[in-house]
């Protein structure tokens, strides 16, 4: 009895070692890329991302035309808002987007494509407007009369008043992303947003161009059509008050709108 159970136990233990270990299949982790690209592929993303570019297209176009003119940005955000607005809200200004990321308000991923949307969208606005102009009839009785049509310029940034100009960029911006961050954090109805961000729009340029204009310069308080203006960014100010500026107004607005609401 005990030689067939130890004849037993061998066979057992022979059979043991010779089975084929069984392999375990581990998930693997998908890829940076993957995930990039599954993120481009969400409905709602892609439609955010529709709206940033075209909305900024449509901003930029106004801004151009009209020279930055409050009363058409009032009106022309404002429509903008109501007419593309999306639950995700409508930031079209990279100050905007990197304020509402800083804050915690969008992803990392978000915000680098709406900022790379925003200033793609104010390039095709500009190249748009220019192909018209170009293609104008200098020598037409109009043009005679008002002038050969051009593209809106910026003028240079006064020597000796570059943080006064930066200064009125801080301000006007922080009046607008204060607006925003509201809009965003109340989850308003376009409607309403569509009239709170062009009030806000409204108050921040003419409050801006008008303590900049005291020392002749000019405010855009959005570095994505800063960038199609003719501006010299062979000056380092160009950078530090066009680029700088409003996203360091934008990051005030958000913050001091957080801090005050009573929504938390």
């Amino acid at each position: 009895m005990h030689v067939h159970l130890k004849e037993g136990l061998n066979t057992m233990a022979t059979k043991k070692a010779t089975k084929k270990p069984v392999v375990v299949k581990s998930k693997v982790a998908s890829s940076a890329l993957d995930g990039f690209t599954s993120k481009l592929k969400e409905r709602a993303f892609v439609g955010s991302l529709v709206v940033e570019i075209l909305g900024t297209f449509l901003l930029t176009s106004a801004f151009i035309i009209r020279q930055g003119d409050p009363i058409v940005l009032l009106f022309g955000l404002g429509a903008i808002v109501m007419i593309l607005g999306t639950k995700a809200g409508v930031h079209l200004n990279p100050a905007i987007t990197l304020a509402a990321w800083v804050t915690k308000n969008i992803t990392g991923f978000r915000a680098v494509m709406f900022v790379l949307g925003q200033f793609l969208g104010a390039v095709l606005a500009f190249a748009v407007l220019k192909f018209f102009v170009d293609a104008a009839d200098a020598s037409s009785a109009q043009a005679m009369y008002y002038g050969a049509p051009s593209l809106y310029k910026l003028p240079a940034i006064p020597a000796d008043k570059q943080w006064y100009v930066f200064l009125a960029e801080v301000i006007g911006t922080f009046v607008l992303a204060y607006g925003v961050s509201g809009v965003l954090r109340a989850k308003k109805d376009k409607l309403v947003a569509g009239v709170t961000l062009g009030f806000a729009i409204f108050l921040g340029v003419l409050i801006s161009s008008t303590v900049a204009g005291y020392v002749t310069g000019a405010v855009v308080l959005n570095p994505a059509i800063a960038s199609v203006l003719s501006v010299d960014f062979n000056s380092q100010w160009t950078y530090v008050v066009y680029l700088l500026a409003p996203v360091v107004g934008a990051l005030l607005g958000f913050v001091v709108n957080k801090a005050v609401s009573t929504d938390n």
